[in-house]
């Protein structure tokens, strides 16, 4: 028996399936470009269900990781409060009157007081009229923090030395395209040379001055670190339970890793309104960071009035994570800050969830250390605190090469996939070639797994002993070369340290695989149709043999030319939220790519998981790609302007609720024929017509009672057969449909 077959149950939950998971990640492909309207809510439902800490138990998680002697141990107070009492003797309890010898500093040298500082945190807390008016001192202010502390050392233990020289600044957002920040400037620093921090803040205040023209360098979110976000001041107080209470949820479209949209999406990305609210700082690095400031209280503000989802300061924050979490194939997590008037919150994203601090008053003297000894810690982040996985950095200077398993492979410049969101598996997909084996076309898919979870290279490994001897399945499930868990990256770590709960904990996980031709929704008339009965015969091979898929969508239906006759064949590919018969809800998270899940697991009890997934849900799923992609593919057929073609491209693109989604499939399957397939796809089309018939014959409560048999255990083989005589009939009535030999059997 293999090893996956006796891995044991005990960890799994109750429910007979898994519940719908909620926010931004679980959206399929997206065929449109999403403006921040439409993803407003998602990003939302993501941001309010964050777990709130106290300040000081998240820096000194955040201290330990510049530790150099050893692993920080489950509660290091004593580590901070050094740090603490340092930085109070430098930069707070200096004499106000202190000055600095001319004759100290030469012209490439600045040595900022704590008098100094002090000014310009007195100055801040004065500039409560506008918005704009607090980024001068704020980031002054940051940036002679940033200066002092520099030098300051810890006596406990052996810490990281600074890396790399932080620069607070005001972004631009035609430095760092996105749709909502005000006028600003990118002022990139030669590292050879000392900064002059006045002369900076100088330049920055005079760019603003004299023009609202941003400068045109331009930099990607692969060049950020860090980002806050800015609020003049809280709103109205309500205090609600731990005070977090969002009246009107805010968001904003999570930018896409640059270079990896389409030039429609980009064009339609310029084209779009850009919203007024103003943010500050995004940076770049390793020239600089953005910084922004902190505040003290036992609860949120929030206001009583429903204003526009875009003023939702923590949705904005949340907006920078997601693109902070694409830029790269393996960004464990992101960090950002939330400064609303004289409240502060630092931010932690990691593919879990949101970790936010309880906010402090930042208008209080009392509470600057706190804030100071956060840009301290972050001063000296290495890339891999800063959230990017080292194997995964990309080299500017040649080509990247990774290891996995050994085995070394050199990664393509074109990203296939990548997942977007805070919550999920942030699945990314590479082009790669083995070193040495050139022959082999290869990619890499690095993802975020739930550590409850069986690998995806057992399950292909017992996909593949399953159906050993069954020609529905061998040849049409992926090949795998290498893979590895990086145990070390287990989102359960911090919250561990913070005492929270982990269920649903992920860590990042990579498999190369055997590189398919292309996705199904890719061809048409003959090849599409052999390709969807490929898959569906695969799955039911599987299925039969105890091995359920449990994510059937467009993007996992996959196609691959033989090397002989360069035959056109099915892969059902994507096993990684696959299991076993004898698994019971392994996943926290949904099973299912949402536009594709049978009607029956759309239902209120379906979302929360108690229906049980079985063969119809999979069956129906099928159904469903085939139904949208003849209406929507070929894209240059598509009838854009058909009210069904566009309610379907809703569906497709998350932007219908899933209450919506199934009432609009019921009433999809209860009238096919005014489905509008494409010139291209009409073929197949008329006879997946007919499998249309069969899901509107068998209403969500009552399939067992409809399919004509006699024990449940039957009804995967009755579904597989009335679908196999649809196929038959078909293909005697358009013979060049036809293909001897493809039929899978019973």
């Amino acid at each position: 028996m293999s090893d996956i077959a006796q891995a044991t149950n005990a960890d799994q939950n109750k429910s007979k399936t898994t519940p719908q998971a909620q926010g931004v990640a679980p959206y399929g492909p997206l065929i449109e470009n999403l403006n921040r309207d439409e993803v407003a809510q998602l990003i939302a439902e993501d941001v309010n269900i964050r777990k709130e800490v106290d300040i000081k138990s998240l820096l000194t998680y955040l201290l330990g990781r510049i530790r150099l002697d050893k692993e920080f141990p489950p509660d290091d107070s004593e580590l901070l409060e050094e740090l603490l009492n340092k930085i109070e003797a430098k930069c707070i309890n200096r004499s106000k009157a202190e000055t600095h010898s001319k004759t100290e500093t030469t012209k490439s040298e600045w040595n900022p007081s704590s008098s100094e500082l002090i000014g310009l945190h007195t100055k801040f807390t004065a500039s409560k009229k506008t918005e704009a008016e607090s980024y001068g001192p704020w980031i002054r202010m940051t940036n002679v923090a940033l200066a002092m502390l520099k030098t300051v050392e810890l006596d406990l233990v052996e810490i990281k030395s600074i890396s790399h020289d932080i620069i607070s600044i005001r972004n631009d957002p035609k430095t760092l395209e996105y749709n909502h920040n005000a006028t600003s400037v990118y002022l990139p620093q030669d590292e050879a040379t000392p900064a002059d921090w006045n002369k900076i803040a100088a330049k920055i205040e005079l760019e603003e001055e004299k023009s609202k023209k941003p400068r045109a360098a331009k930099r990607g979110w692969e060049d950020v670190y860090y980002c806050c976000e800015h609020k003049r001041a809280a709103p109205t107080i309500r205090r609600v339970g731990l005070g977090i209470s969002y009246l009107s949820q805010s968001s904003g479209s999570a930018k896409r890793p640059l270079g990896q949209e389409s030039p429609d999406i980009q064009k339609s990305r310029k084209a779009a309104k850009k919203s007024s609210t103003s943010s500050p700082g995004q940076s770049s690095t390793p020239l600089s960071s953005s910084m922004t400031m902190a505040s003290d209280a036992t609860s949120l503000s929030v206001s009583d009035n429903t204003t526009s989802e875009f003023d939702d300061t923590f949705n904005q924050a949340a907006e920078y994570a997601i693109a902070r979490l694409g830029a790269f194939q393996a960004v464990t997590h992101a960090i950002g800050s939330v400064r609303e008037g004289n409240l502060f919150t630092i931010q932690w994203y990691d593919l879990q969830g949101v970790v936010s601090t309880y906010p402090i008053d930042i208008y209080d003297i009392a509470n600057l250390p706190l804030y100071l000894a956060f840009l301290f810690i972050v001063q000296r982040f290495d890339t891999a605190d800063w959230g990017m996985h080292p194997d995964f950095l990309s080299n500017p200077n040649g080509d990247t090469v990774i290891t996995v398993d050994g085995k070394k492979f050199e990664l393509g410049k074109k990203v296939l996939h990548k997942q977007w969101g805070i919550k999920g598996r942030s699945t990314s997909v590479i082009d790669c070639v083995e070193v040495g084996k050139p022959a082999t076309r290869c990619v890499i898919k690095v993802a975020f797994p739930e550590e409850t979870r069986h690998l995806e290279h057992n399950l292909i490994d017992e996909a593949k002993r399953r159906g050993a001897g069954d020609p529905r399945v061998e040849g049409h499930i992926p090949e795998y070369v290498a893979y590895r868990e990086y145990k070390e990256t287990s989102t359960s770590k911090i919250r561990r340290f913070l005492k929270l709960p982990s269920t649903g904990s992920r860590r990042l996980y990579s498999i190369v695989l055997i590189k398919f031709d292309g996705m199904i929704r890719e061809l048409e008339g003959n090849q599409y149709w052999h390709v969807w009965w490929d898959c569906f015969d695969c799955h039911f091979a599987l299925w039969k043999a105890g091995f359920r898929h449990r994510d059937i969508s467009d993007s996992n239906l996959m196609y691959k030319k033989t090397t002989d006759s360069g035959k056109v064949v099915g892969v059902l590919s994507d096993f990684d939220l696959s299991s076993l018969e004898t698994d019971e809800g392994r996943n926290t998270g949904r099973t299912g790519t949402f536009p594709f899940m049978a009607r029956d697991l759309l239902t209120p009890e379906g979302l929360e998981g108690k229906i049980r997934h079985e063969y119809k849900h999979d069956a129906e799923a099928f159904f469903w790609v085939v139904y949208m992609n003849t209406a929507l593919y070929p894209a240059k057929e598509r009838h854009s302007d058909n009210a069904h073609v566009k309610q379907l491209i809703e569906c497709m693109t998350g932007r219908v609720p899933a209450i919506n989604l199934l009432q609009f499939k019921r009433s999809y399957i209860a009238y096919p024929s005014d489905h509008i397939a494409t010139p291209s796809q009409r073929v197949c089309w008329t006879g997946f017509r007919r499998v249309a018939k069969i899901w509107k014959d068998l209403d969500p409560d009552e399939y067992s009672e409809e399919i004509p048999t006699t024990s449940a255990a039957d009804i995967p083989r009755e579904l597989y057969r009335l679908h196999a005589e649809v196929r038959q009939s078909h293909e005697a009535n358009y013979p060049e449909l036809g293909d001897a030999g493809r039929h899978g059997s019973l």
